[in-house]
């Protein structure tokens, strides 16, 4: 299970490092790089069974940790685009490597032509089924221990250099939280002031008769 979640993380990763070199001046617009930078914490999150509110912070120091917290996460996805376009090309062609020779490599031998077959153990050529079936074997059993042993820590890895830079320090989690409580507050204050004024309103229309009224009696007693 944990061999295959990593093979799914790992192929998912480099996937995404192409996509992110292709793509690269799209997502360089602010929101678009958050989106995809939420996308790929939150997968990193649930490879490594850590829920949103118990991942890591970080700590910052300067006035960095008292920068706007919208700045630092939009400058975190954007450092994170190149870096995951490396880590995940180099973390995840071994295992297309690797997933691709077992499927391909021994059984479908045949469809390839003949200056373009596969190599077994990286330099024997499949030239029959002889070949096939005796090296073929082998080196499955050899990639499937390599891949039992390496997926797991691998993706487990690069999920954590995925939190590490996505995630927010213990600073700018409180600066965000007192920009959330500040709009908070000016929401209350705006709705507060606007009730004021409606009811303020509502008094003068109920005053107006009772002015008139007043105005009239001291008329006709005058």
């Amino acid at each position: 299970m944990q061999v295959r979640r990593g093979g799914v993380y790992l192929l998912g990763s480099l996937l995404t490092g192409v996509a992110a070199v292709l793509a690269l001046p799209l997502l360089c617009v602010p929101r678009l790089a958050r989106r995809w930078a939420a996308w790929h914490c939150d997968r990193a999150g649930r490879l490594l069974g850590v829920p949103s509110a118990a991942r890591p912070a970080r700590r910052a120091a300067g006035r960095r940790a008292w920068a706007d917290p919208v700045t630092v996460r939009t400058s975190r996805a954007l450092l994170w685009l190149p870096l995951n376009a490396v880590t995940g090309v180099a973390l995840g062609l071994p295992v297309l490597l690797c997933v691709g020779n077992v499927v391909i490599a021994t059984p479908l031998w045949w469809a390839f032509r003949l200056e373009g077959r596969p190599r077994l153990f990286v330099d024997v050529p499949v030239t029959g089924w002889a070949t096939a079936l005796t090296l073929g074997p082998l080196q499955i059993l050899l990639l499937s221990a390599l891949a039992y042993a390496g997926f797991p820590p691998i993706a487990r890895a690069h999920a954590r250099i995925c939190l590490v830079v996505l995630s927010h320090s213990t600073a700018e989690q409180l600066a965000e939280r007192v920009a959330v409580l500040t709009r908070t507050r000016a929401d209350v204050l705006d709705a507060h002031g606007a009730e004021l004024r409606r009811v303020e309103s509502q008094h003068r229309v109920l005053a107006r008769p009772v002015l008139l009224r007043h105005r009239l009696q001291a008329h006709r007693a005058g």
